[in-house]
Parts: C-alpha cells; structure tokens; sequence
C-alpha cells in the first residue's frame, strides 16, 4: 500500500531533522506528530511520529541547561485546547490526543511532560492546569479513563513522572484499580502500581531490595501482589485490540515479575505463558528448526512476508521471561558490603544487616520455571521476539537465551525447537552493532563498549560445547559451522569477559578445531581488533591480536581449567597444517626461532605441571610437532635459560620413571597402586623417539654433545624401565625402537 500523505509529511519531516540538529518546528508540525500518535492512526504513521519524536527530543539536547524550556515551548501547541473557553465542557476528542502524545513523550522528556502538565493555563488565581482538568473528566468519561491510565504508566517509568503521580493521581489510581467492569481499566492502574512498587513486600524482599517503593509513596497504597498480578492478566485478555494498552500491562507485569513469589505464581499459569505467545506476530514456517543457509539463489525460496513486531511489546514479554528465569546473582565482596549496608538500612539495625535470600530465587526453583517455559512451548515463541528492531531487546534475548541453556539437559530440546536459530540472529544482530557495521533506523547511537554481547556469545559457547556439530550446524555442518568462529573470536578477546567465558571460548573452539582440519586452519590464521572498554582510547590500525597468540597466552593462566583448555586447543591446532607450520617455526609468521624454542619449551613444562590433563594435551602437542625437524632443532638448541637447570631429555625421561619426593636431600619414589598414566607414556616415548631419529642424523660435535646429554639425564635407564611395565604393545613398540635408535647412536 503506498504511504499516505500524512506519512509523507512525517517522512519529510524526518529527514529535515536528521540533516540538521537545529531545525525550527513548527506548530502546525507538533500537531501532525500528536495526530499521527493516536491509536487510530496506522501503524505506519505512528511509528515514523515516535522516531521524529525521539530525534526532536535528541536535537534539543544541544541547547544544554535550555534543553527542556525549548521544548515546553514547542509542544506548548499541544495544551492549547485547554486555553479555549468552556474546555472542560468539551468533546472528548479535544483531549485524547494530547494524552496519547505525552504517553508518547514521557519516556523520551518526562520534566517536559511534567511541566505541560502542571503549568496553570492562565495567570489567574487558582487557575487549573491540565492534568486537573484531565483527571476531572476522568470522573466520568470512559475513553478518557483509559488513555489517561496509560499515560500514568508512562508516567512511572520516569522519577519526574512518579513524582507527580504520588502526589496529584494516586487518588485516580486506587478508585480506577477495584473498578472491575469489563475489566479494561483496572489493569492499567495495577500496572501503574507495580511501576511504583507498591505491592506489599516480604522481609526477605526487603533485605534484597526488591520491590522497595518509592520513597516518597505512603505504605497505606501498598497491594496484595497476587491481587495486582490476578487484575492484570484479566484485563491483559479485554484490551487485545488495543496494542498500546496491552504494553503497558505487560510493563506492569515486567515489574512485578522481579519478586520472587510473583515468579513462581506467573511461571506457574501455563494459560499466561500461552497467551504471551498469541501476543507475538506469527512467522510463518518452512519446516526445520535449525538455521538455514542458502545454497544459491535457484533453490532459495522466496521470502514470505511476516506481520511487523511491536517493539515496546516484545521488549515486556522478554522482560518478563527474562525475570522468570534469572538465577540468584552471585555477588562480589563490595557487592555483598552494599547489600548487607541496605540490610542494615531497611531493618534500622545498627550493629549490621542480615542479607535475606529467598528460597524461590535458589536453583531447584529456577530450574523447576525453566521446565515449566519449555513445557508451555515458549522456545518456538522466540522467533517472534528476535523480529523486534531493538538492539537492547536483542541483548535481552541473549541473556534469555543464557538462562535457558544454563542446564544441560535442555540443551538438545532448546535447539530442536528452533532456539539456536533465534540464537544465530540475535548474534548476528549484535555483532553488527559491535563492529558498527549494523544498519539501524534508531535516531540514538550505542556505542560498542556499551553493547553487552557476553551472555549471546556464551551461549553459542555453552551449545558449541556439549552439542555434536552435525545437530547444532545445518547441513553442511562443515561449511556452516564456520560461521560460529567470529563470535568465540569475539568472546575470547572481549576485554569485560569473565574467566568463565574465556574459558568456554576456548573449550568451543577446541571442538571447533576438532570438526575438520580447515577449520583448524582457520583459527590458526585468525585475527580481530578487539574493542576497547574506554572508546576514547582505542587506537586506529595496530590493535590485531592473532588468536593462536592469545590462546598460548592463556596456557600462562593461573586458573587451572583456563590453563587446560588453552592447551588442548593448542594439541588440537597442531594436528592441521597451518598449526603444525605455526607451533613447529616452519611456516612463516611463527615467529623468530627464539620465540619458537620458547613456546616449545613451555609445552615441556607443562607435562610436568599436577594437572595430568594439561599433561596429556602438552605431550599430544609436542608429539605432533618434533615430526618437524625444525622442531626438534629449536627444543635441542643449548639454553642457559633452561628453567631449573633440566634439559628437554631429562624432563622427558622424567615423564617415564615414578614419580618421586625429596626428603631430607634424598630423592624417594612415591609408591603408588596404580602404574604410572600409558596415555602420557606414550606421548613421551614419541617425542623421544622424534628427537633421537634427529640425533642421529646430526653430525660432528652438535651429535656428540646430544649423546653425551642423553646419557646424562637417564634417558636409556628410563626406557629400560617402561618394558618391566603393565602396558600395551601401542607402547612397547616405539619404545623398544628408541632403543635401538640408542644403540645404533652409542656404536
């Protein structure tokens, strides 16, 4: 349908404001925008209002301390028919569209809002503003009722807002919540309640902060929660036809749904969490829960049209799935002093406060609301939210997603229903707007550092961890898993990342790696210039960390499990080509033979660490690796930096023999019931085997000082010694050709 006038006046209105952040407006252009606001106005128009709205509101801010007089000023037109003689006696008509223009604005400038409101119209004495005649009419006028409740919603989520409601329409508010009817009003004004927190609170709440109202609100309005909770979703199902009321319920139940109990009692009305999926636009399906990837434009299928989402709409509905199925936070110690001061605070305790936590916040109970979404089909349901344009709903849902997969066993179930799809998107979305190459319609910039991508790209790492590729990745799994290295690139180097999340980063690309050897390759030529916390600082071209550098980074990690990781992604890396040049100093870039001596020689240090998987990873590595012979010359080359003074053939001997303790400068072997571990035997053979197939084809005084050295260190003695052992001819055969290598060297 081509746009109509109307909305090419706003379209051209639009484009005036984004060339110039002093465009003049005009009266007759603020009532175009009040017009085009009203509910009956299409979709369309109003959304194009809201977006000059919000850029009107932007401009100003370069006036400074003048901002919100310059905007009273503009939008003073709107309060003009209350200036008209006998304004009261007045069609409803004449008032409903300045309501629904301020619902609109409250958000954006709610001391503008506030002072159009309460302005008096004239200079005379005891002159009435207009929220007094609003609420007047109120008294009696239905329509005026309901617009006017939602405008007090708005009110709310602003500080000037909740002012002015507690102290002129609280009055309005308790009369207009009992009135049952048809059940339309009295939703909205407990969902301005709930804004307001005025719900009665438990200690435990209390302790926590949750819930706790306005300070300047009376106790005497406090209401049951389950009375508010029961009013809302009865008048959530008469005021379907009107979209805008609906958000402004759901915003309530947003707000209540952080208590504890509340979200045991929503979570526990599948009828409620059905109904929030019937709020969401259809997508239309083509079989398949999994993302799809298009082969080539023949095949594709044509794109079939969805109904636009409503962004206020899916923001509440994720919202409150989000509270749902948030777990208890885990605090940090100044956290835990903060909370422990309002304990203290809320119970006027002066010696200390208790922190109170409430047993419906504890794991058993999430998990149990967890089970109770995924029972209700609210996984499928997703697809309709990611279609929001709102980058801060796309964080939302990443987070949503989190708390969904936090369980292992609803992994495989989150993903046939076509939860890793909405996954992909939310990605995909988040990292444009990262890396700032997102296209958005949104007049209002966020910049990088501010974009919380974490929890989305955790996720990913979490599915990529526990999930066989050929379930998670759409055929051809080997092409299009390709397409989840970008994001645990992303996440390995975010500067804010947790050791958690660099952790399950590296533990995703080892199974990345493990998918096939060109995507190994892929991850050992990788690069990215990480984003900086502080956007001032960032530097304009030298910022590129090679990933393969950062993973051996974390090989130096304190954290045993970060440490273990990186280094089973560097055993899996050096079985590809591109790793194998990179670790052995044979490809280009690998670095100068120092620097290849020295990472080598760190993989031998870390077979002799206590974490015998670290162990494992660090042999298997170095295995694969002395093949090369430029391997094998860079550990052989003579250091005096040799930490404690132990050569590469001594620490490899050493992996063969007991382990031992010293005890009064004597060495004693720890007696042990079980043998020493064959996998880590094995690898040590092999490497000793690679190292002394490049001995004996050394020459002159470099072979005799290396025959000499493995005479030294006992490596002979400790080969001898893994025959008298229980293990496998996979064993015994490379040993007993090291010893033959021995033999042929000594004659």
């Amino acid at each position: 349908m081509p746009p109509s006038n109307t909305e090419k006046e706003i379209a051209t209105l639009l484009l005036s404001l984004a060339g110039s952040n002093t465009h003049s407006i005009s009266p007759s252009q603020v009532v175009l925008l009040e017009r085009s606001l009203l509910p009956t106005s299409p979709k369309s128009e109003r959304s194009l209002a809201y977006i000059c709205l919000s850029k009107i509101v932007e401009n100003a801010s370069s006036r400074g301390d003048q901002r919100d007089t310059y905007l009273a000023e503009v939008f003073q037109p709107i309060v003009a028919p209350f200036l008209a003689e006998g304004a009261v006696e007045g069609t409803d008509e004449r008032f409903i569209p300045l309501i629904t223009f301020l619902t609109a604005l409250f958000p954006l400038a709610s001391a503008v809002c506030v002072a159009l409101l309460t302005t008096p119209l004239s200079k005379e004495e005891e002159a009435p503003d207009a929220l007094a005649i609003i609420l007047e009419l109120a008294e009696i006028d239905e329509p005026i009722q309901l617009v006017l409740a939602e405008m007090l919603v708005a009110a709310t989520g602003t500080k000037a807002g909740r002012t002015m409601v507690l102290a002129r329409a609280m009055p309005w508010l308790e009369g207009g919540r009992p009135i049952r009817g048809d059940g339309k009003l009295s939703g909205l004004c407990c969902a301005a309640f709930c804004k307001l927190g005025l719900w009665e609170r438990t200690p435990a709440e209390v302790g926590y902060g949750i819930g706790s109202a306005d300070p300047q609100a009376d106790p005497s309005h406090t209401v049951s929660a389950t009375e508010l909770v029961d009013d809302m979703l009865a008048s959530l199902a008469r005021n379907l036809e009107y979209p805008s009321r609906v958000s402004a319920i759901i915003e309530g139940l947003a707000v209540i749904s952080t208590r504890p109990a509340s979200k045991r009692y929503l979570a526990g009305k599948s009828d409620f969490l059905r109904s929030l999926q019937t709020l969401l636009p259809a997508i239309p399906t083509r079989g398949g829960s999994l993302p799809v990837t298009s082969r080539g434009t023949n095949s594709s299928p044509a794109p079939i049209a969805a109904e636009p989402a409503d962004t206020a709409l899916c923001y509440g509905i994720t919202t409150i799935l989000l509270n749902l199925t948030s777990r208890k936070p885990v605090l940090s110690a100044e956290e835990e002093q903060m909370a422990k001061l309002r304990a203290m605070a809320a119970s006027g305790k002066k010696g200390g406060g208790e922190i109170r936590t409430d047993p419906l916040d504890e794991a058993p109970e999430v998990q149990k609301r967890v089970g109770q979404l995924y029972d209700a089909g609210i996984i499928p349901a997703l697809s309709g939210l990611v279609r929001a344009e709102s980058l801060l709903l796309k964080q939302s849902l990443g987070k949503l997603c989190l708390n969904l997969v936090e369980d292992k066993e609803r992994r495989l179930q989150f993903i046939r229903e076509g939860g890793y799809k909405v996954l992909a998107e939310v990605t995909r979305k988040l990292l444009a707007a990262y890396d700032g190459t997102a296209e958005s319609t949104s007049p209002i910039h966020t910049p990088s550092a501010e974009i919380d991508l974490l929890p989305a790209l955790q996720v990913n790492a979490k599915l990529i961890i526990t999930t066989p590729p050929n379930l998670l990745f759409p055929p051809p799994h080997l092409t299009t898993s390709l397409n989840a290295l970008t994001p645990m690139y992303t996440l390995l180097t975010h500067p804010s990342a947790t050791l958690l999340q660099t952790f399950e980063a590296l533990m995703a690309l080892t199974n990345l790696a493990s998918i096939s050897a060109d995507v190994a390759d892929r991850i050992v030529t990788a690069t990215i210039i990480p984003k900086r916390t502080d956007e001032m600082w960032r530097s304009t071209g030298n910022d590129e960390v090679r990933i393969v550098g950062k993973v051996e980074e974390m090989m130096m990690e304190d954290n045993e499990l970060v440490r273990r990781a990186a280094t089973e992604l560097v055993c899996n890396l050096a079985g590809c080509e591109k790793g194998f040049g990179y670790f052995s100093g044979e490809a280009e870039g690998s670095g100068k033979t120092g620097r290849v001596k020295q990472r080598l020689t760190f993989l031998l240090v870390l077979t002799d660490i206590d974490d015998l998987p670290t162990r494992l990873a660090a042999g298997g590595a170095l295995a694969i690796v002395t093949e090369s012979h430029t391997a094998c010359a860079a550990i052989l080359e003579p250091s005096s930096g040799e930490p404690s003074g132990r050569s590469a053939w001594k620490r490899l001997a050493s992996l063969l023999e007991p382990e031992e303790i010293e005890e009064e400068g004597e060495k004693i072997a720890l007696i042990s019931s079980t043998p020493p571990d064959e996998g880590l035997i094995l690898r040590a053979v092999c490497v000793l085997q690679n190292l002394l197939q490049y001995t004996v084809g050394m020459k002159g005084e470099a072979r005799e000082r290396e025959v000499q050295r493995i005479k030294g260190d006992g490596v002979q003695e400790a080969l001898r010694g893994v025959v008298g052992l229980k293990v496998g001819q996979g064993v015994l055969r490379p040993v007993v050709e090291c010893l033959q290598l021995l033999k042929k060297m000594s004659g």
